[in-house]
Parts: structure tokens; C-alpha cells; sequence
């Protein structure tokens, strides 16, 4: 009996495994062209993030981020097999993000860090970063300020104390320092020369009190009242701008604002523009300004109403924290002022003329139907306000 051979089957060559990376690799020559777009998106959000880098570290963000993603995308084309073509490519910009914001993190140095390697690097990107807005000058300027105010204030309280202290030893002592070296002995010898009438030689030791950069008001407004006796008001503005000017201009202000009985305009545009830091130069200015207040003929301007608003305000959250006193050697010198300044504030920011950031302008009127009242000014936005549709101001 014969039995058929059955032909052998050709065995079918088994196909090797395909590795993630070669599918990787193959998804990614697969995209071509697209490819090539998503990976310079990937580059150019590393780019931006360096870009941006003044605001918040946004490449350690991005890096960390791109690592994330890329594992997650990894694990999810493991356990469903079926995405590997659509996670390799997102995978693979995810690897691009990865190495160009690493690359710049690396590259980043001490300046780098604060404005991003591109700015440090290149020309022009710092300016560029200015002019959008990414470093504000003046965002910057107000964190330095509040800083150095925060360190001022600390300082402040210190030599405060040393020289209230040193006044104190040297009262009782009597007589001249022959040697002053610090800011108590210059202070002590000072009064010491105006006490006999050596009027020169008491200048001269409150110009070299003032050299050494002291903030404390008690030898301003005694060097004040000295120059006026002296000289007269004319001559004592001179010389206090020619000490002061260089070195503070609110010390100078402060100084000039006590020989004038009229509140100084250059000190009511620091107040507007909350550049104003120095409490006893407010204090002094709001004593002037509140003498002229409500005047009708002629009416207040609404900028000096609003300037003693917002002064107002900075110097009750100055004495309600503790750093207004800070300034003086002699806290009782002041106390009255202070009084009268957290009498009358009282009294006013509870009433109708000042609340809310609004003031009443009494040179113009707004009509109603059958009367008419003084037109309310917006002092945040320096616009009129209108309470009621349909009021026209008669101006």
C-alpha cells in the first residue's frame, strides 16, 4: 500500500520581537514631515520657557514635566499595545523638550538664573524681555525697595537706640566730645555748639552727623531751627539742599517741608505715586496740608485731598505697626503731632467727605434735578464719578 508523502510545509521565518525604541524610531520616520514640526514646537517651548525665566524657573518646569509625560506615555503603550503608534511620536518630543531645557538649565549661570541663558547670551533678549513686560524695572525696583525698607526699618530701630542711648550717657557727663566718632557724639557735641551759640561749629557736627546716613528725624529738625535762627529761611533751604540732596532726597524734603508753613508739591507727588517711605516727612506734610483742607476760596485741588488720604492711611499703618517711633530719639517730641494727625484722620475717614478712596471737588458742581452738589473724585482712578445717570458737571 502506498502512502503519500505529504509534502513538508515550508516553515514561515519567525518574526524577531520589535523593540519600543526601533518602534520608536520607525513611528517617528513614519511621521516625516509632521514629525519634524512637533519636534521644533518641542524645542521652541523649551526656548520660550528659558525666555520666561524671570517670572518663574520654567525650564526646571518643562524638564521635569517632559519627563513625566514621556514615562506616563511609555507605561500606557506597554499596557495597551494598540497606542504605541500614537505615543511614540509625543514621546519623542517629549525627549527633544527634555534635552534642549536640560541643555539650558546647564548652560544657565549665576545671572542665567535670573534672566534665562538666552538673555545672559544674547543681545537684545534682556531688552526684549523689558519692553513685554517680562522684567518689570519697576516690579524689580519695588521688591529691591520693599527689601531694603524691611532691612531700613530693622536698622533704623537699632541706631535709634544707640544713639537715645549715648545721648543719654553723655547728658549726664556734660561737655564736648574731643574725638566724636559716632552718631550720638556727633549729635551730643551738635547741641552742645548750639546750647552756647558756636552756631559754624554746630553746623559742622550735624553735616558730619549727617554723613554717616542716619534716618532719625530729632537732628533734622534740630539742624532745622538751628539754620533758621542763624541765617533765616532763605539761606537754610540752600544749605539743607546742599546736604541733603545727594544723599536723600526725602531727608532734604522733610527738612524743607519744616521751614515752610505751605505743604511742599514735591512731596504731595511722592505720596500720589506711593513713593514716599519716610513717616516723618509725611507727618510733617499732612500737619501742613490739613491747615488749608476745606478751603472754599480757593477750593482744596482734589490731588492734595487725595494725597492726605493716602498719606493718612500710610502713616496709620506705620504707627499701627510699630515703626513710626523708630524714627525719633525723643518719642514725647512728636507725640502731640501724632495726636492730632490720629484725631483728625478719625474723624474724617468715617465721614462723607473722604470714603472709599473718593473726594469731594468743591470748584466743581454737579447738577441734579432740582439742586445741585460738589462732584466726587475718584482718587485711585484720578477720575470723576458721576454717582447718578444722567448728572452733568458744570465745568
Amino acid at each position: 500500500m502506498n502512502v503519500e508523502a505529504n509534502p513538508q510545509q515550508p516553515q514561515q521565518p519567525q518574526q524577531a520581537p520589535v523593540g519600543f525604541f526601533a518602534n520608536l524610531i520607525g513611528s517617528v520616520k513614519a511621521e516625516g514631515s509632521k514629525m519634524g514640526t512637533k519636534a521644533s514646537l518641542g524645542a521652541l517651548v523649551a526656548l520660550i520657557s528659558d525666555f520666561l525665566q524671570p517670572l518663574a524657573p520654567f525650564s526646571k518646569y518643562i524638564l521635569f514635566g517632559a519627563v513625566i509625560v514621556a514615562v506616563a506615555l511609555f507605561v500606557l503603550s506597554k499596557i495597551a499595545t494598540r497606542t504605541e503608534k500614537f505615543c511614540a511620536p509625543l514621546i519623542a518630543t517629549c525627549f527633544i523638550m527634555m534635552f534642549v531645557s536640560g541643555g539650558l538649565l546647564q548652560l544657565q549661570g549665576k545671572d542665567g538664573d535670573k534672566k534665562g541663558f538666552l538673555a545672559s547670551s544674547i543681545p537684545g533678549i534682556d531688552k526684549l524681555q523689558e519692553s513685554i513686560g517680562i522684567i518689570g524695572k519697576d516690579v524689580a525696583d519695588i521688591k529691591k525697595n520693599t527689601e531694603e525698607i524691611k532691612e531700613s526699618s530693622s536698622q533704623i530701630a537699632k541706631n535709634t537706640k544707640e544713639m537715645s542711648e549715648g545721648i543719654n550717657a553723655l547728658g549726664k557727663i556734660g561737655g564736648l566730645i574731643s574725638a566724636p566718632k559716632t552718631s550720638s557724639e556727633f549729635y551730643h557735641n551738635a547741641r552742645i555748639f548750639a546750647q552756647k551759640g558756636e552756631n559754624d561749629q554746630a553746623l559742622d557736627s550735624y553735616k558730619k552727623l549727617f554723613a554717616l546716613k542716619i534716618r532719625e528725624a530729632d537732628p533734622i529738625m534740630d539742624f532745622t531751627e538751628l539754620l533758621i535762627a542763624a541765617y533765616g529761611v532763605n539761606t537754610a533751604k540752600d544749605v539743607i539742599k546742599d546736604t541733603f540732596e545727594k544723599e536723600n532726597k526725602e531727608l532734604m524734603l522733610f527738612a524743607i517741608q519744616n521751614l515752610n508753613d505751605a505743604p511742599l508739591d514735591e512731596i504731595m507727588e511722592l505720596i500720589l505715586d506711593k513713593k514716599a517711605t519716610y513717616p516723618p516727612m509725611v507727618l510733617a506734610w499732612t500737619g501742613k496740608q490739613l491747615l488749608t483742607l476745606f478751603n472754599y476760596n480757593p477750593p482744596t485741588p482734589v490731588l492734595a485731598k487725595c494725597a492726605y488720604y493716602i498719606a493718612s492711611e500710610f502713616l496709620e499703618e506705620s504707627i499701627n505697626k510699630g515703626d513710626f517711633y523708630k524714627y525719633y530719639i525723643d518719642k514725647l517730641r512728636v507725640k502731640q503731632s501724632v495726636e492730632t494727625q490720629k484725631m483728625n484722620w478719625g474723624s474724617l475717614k468715617t465721614g462723607d467727605e473722604f470714603k472709599n478712596h473718593r473726594v469731594y471737588d468743591f470748584s466743581r458742581q454737579v447738577r441734579y434735578s432740582d439742586s445741585q452738589s460738589s462732584a466726587k473724585f475718584n482718587c485711585d482712578t484720578r477720575e470723576y464719578q458721576i454717582p447718578i445717570s444722567g448728572e452733568k458737571r458744570t465745568d
